[in-house]
């Protein structure tokens, strides 16, 4: 079985001196009654990694990144779950705090064996949290990604200072 390889973005705003990041939850049967936060993404469908961030992001919440972008583009590095999965996550400042709009569907035939099929969001929702929020409610292996974000906040800063 081949591992598969999925892209997405962390969208970040400051706000007050305060920083926030934009997270969704999953939508379908299984989160039905629960949630785990973390970053729009999807699967590499034979593009670039990049390409996929952007589609999946789109995709998934209904919001155009260059409507949004406030210049500020970067790689936050990747993270490999244990059932083989490799996510990269890509960040970019956003001008405004957007909303969720919608998410794309799938099809499942639920209840598994009933022979209907049925249509499901692939997220529920999407928003904004507070970069300390955030880290508390983030799928665990997710949270890397935060710290390469502050990471690169802070390079940022030292930057503009010199």
């Amino acid at each position: 079985m081949k591992d598969k390889i999925s892209a997405g973005f962390l969208p970040y705003y400051i706000e007050d001196e305060k920083i926030y990041v934009f997270l969704v939850t999953p939508g379908g049967h299984f989160f039905k009654n629960k949630e785990a936060w973390g970053i729009a993404k999807g699967n590499i469908d034979g593009e670039n990694f990049f390409k996929a961030a952007i589609r999946e992001f789109e995709e998934e919440t209904g919001v155009k990144i260059e409507e949004h972008l406030d210049v500020d583009l970067c790689y936050l590095g990747k993270v490999k779950y244990t059932n083989g999965k490799t996510v990269h996550s890509y960040t970019f400042k956003s001008k405004d705090k957007f909303s969720f709009v919608e998410s794309n569907t799938f099809v499942l035939e639920w209840p598994p064996k009933s022979g209907l099929k049925k249509e499901f969001p692939e997220i529920k929702t999407g928003k904004w949290f507070l970069l300390e929020e955030a880290e508390k409610i983030i799928v665990e292996k997710q949270k890397k990604f935060l710290e390469h974000l502050k990471e690169h906040l802070k390079s940022a800063e030292i930057k503009k200072s010199i």
